[in-house]
């Protein structure tokens, strides 16, 4: 089978899915993975196309309605999966009505039903799954992952195959690099990969003021208007930090802990944790969620730190939040309003050598894309961040700039030019 591409249909942002029951619907993006035959399902796609969703979608109803097929989601690492894959999964479950039929193994993050498995794990050590065998294979955020890594999940679709649906391998993506292993190992040189490319009109549940964020993009940078609008190729340029890389390790004995706090609702709240010593900064991503109140936000951050650090450590917070910050305060937070100067927190931020830990996912996606606006006309880089998907890094920069301003000398800010 050669290689195939499938594309969102239409110019407009249309829905032509079916329900599959009163409370479940499904895109055609699910439709596309399921009447595909090919070993590879790429999906390639914007920033909330419903890809991986769809895939999850798919799997789920393969673990129900296959008996004894044998499924394995992966993340890079384990916290990003259990954030994610692991959570998007068992909630699906829950809201098909199906919970209380599934064997759930904590410890090892799998489900049985029947002699069907969903067995949840990570990559940080590829021997972890060579000796086993699997009907399907979904590496979530594809891009996180190596071709050493693909090339051995590959040969893990080796568990008994049958008759009418193949052993599949799924990954889903935003195609952030037009120079990545996907891309050029998978895409141009494989045969029996199937391309499905989704963005933004594939997904019908996307609010009005997402969807203008995205759209918006094409006034910023050409580059994330392709990536995460269109669901293209493209090539992240103008990067705002190199002064980083990832570690770990905690910091052992830290000059000061502080941590950053960026309030969001249908953006995520972040809370972020930096230690300090010297010239170093290790960073860490404690919360990363969207649809939290305030309250909820509060309780979120009080199972995260302690009590000590409540109270001692400094939380750097979004000053455009004064209603917000008082409830922490309330709440016996040690809670400060950030310094919000963007131009002189980043070039705070560049000074310090970043830690940033392994496990951090969010942040580390951020971090890769986090770029300088682009003159759509002259070509020319503006002193100014494209504002998307920027929400840990403004819980780092309230964290690293306020604190080195205000209880630090090391002399004035200079503007980064």
């Amino acid at each position: 089978m050669g290689r195939a591409t499938g594309r969102p249909r239409g110019g407009q942002r249309k829905f032509t899915g079916n329900k599959i029951s009163p409370n479940i619907t499904i895109t055609d993006v699910f439709m596309q993975n399921k009447q595909s035959k090919a070993i590879v399902l790429a999906n390639r796609g914007g920033a909330r196309s419903s890809k991986s969703y769809s895939i999850i979608q798919l799997l789920v109803e393969r673990f129900f309605g296959i008996p004894g097929r044998q499924i394995l989601m992966l993340r890079k690492t384990l916290p990003a999966l259990r954030k994610s894959t692991y959570k998007d999964t068992m909630g699906y479950v829950e809201r098909l009505g199906l919970s209380g039929k599934v064997v759930e193994h904590k410890q090892d993050l799998t489900l049985d039903y029947g002699t069907s498995t969903i067995q949840f794990g990570s990559l940080d050590d590829p021997t972890k799954i060579k000796s086993t065998q699997w009907n399907d294979i979904f590496m979530e955020e594809a891009t996180e992952f190596t071709y050493e890594d693909f090339v051995i999940l590959r040969t893990r679709l080796s568990a008994p195959i049958d008759k009418k649906i193949p052993n599949q391998l799924y990954m889903a993506f935003n195609p952030e690099d037009e120079y990545h292993w996907i891309k050029t190992k998978v895409l141009e040189e494989m045969n029996d990969v199937h391309e499905i490319v989704s963005n933004y009109k594939c997904n019908p549940f996307l609010s009005e003021e997402y969807i203008k964020l995205l759209l918006d993009l094409q006034f910023q940078d050409p580059n994330y208007y392709r990536i995460y609008t269109l669901g293209e190729w493209g090539k992240l340029e103008n990067q705002i930090y190199s002064n980083w890389g990832k570690i770990d390790y905690w910091c052992a004995n830290p000059d000061e802990t502080v941590y950053g706090i960026d309030f969001g609702f249908n953006n995520p709240s972040t809370l972020i944790k930096v230690a300090i010593k010297d010239m170093n900064a290790w960073v860490d991503e404690l919360i990363y969620q969207p649809g939290l109140t305030n309250p909820e936000l509060i309780s979120a951050v009080s199972k995260q730190v302690s009590n000590e650090d409540k109270r001692r450590c400094y939380f750097f917070a979004d000053s455009a939040e004064p209603d917000r910050i008082k409830e922490f305060e309330d709440a016996g937070f040690n809670i400060i309003p950030a310094e919000k100067d963007i131009h002189d927190g980043i070039d705070t931020v560049r000074r310090y050598k970043l830690n940033v830990m392994d496990s951090a996912t969010n942040i580390l996606k951020e971090i890769r894309s986090y770029s300088w606006k682009k003159d759509r006309k002259t070509e020319r880089i503006l002193d100014d961040p494209i504002k998307f998907n920027n929400h840990a890094m403004d819980a780092m920069r309230y964290a690293l700039h306020t604190y080195t301003k205000e209880y630090c000398n090391f002399g004035p800010t200079v503007r980064f030019l």
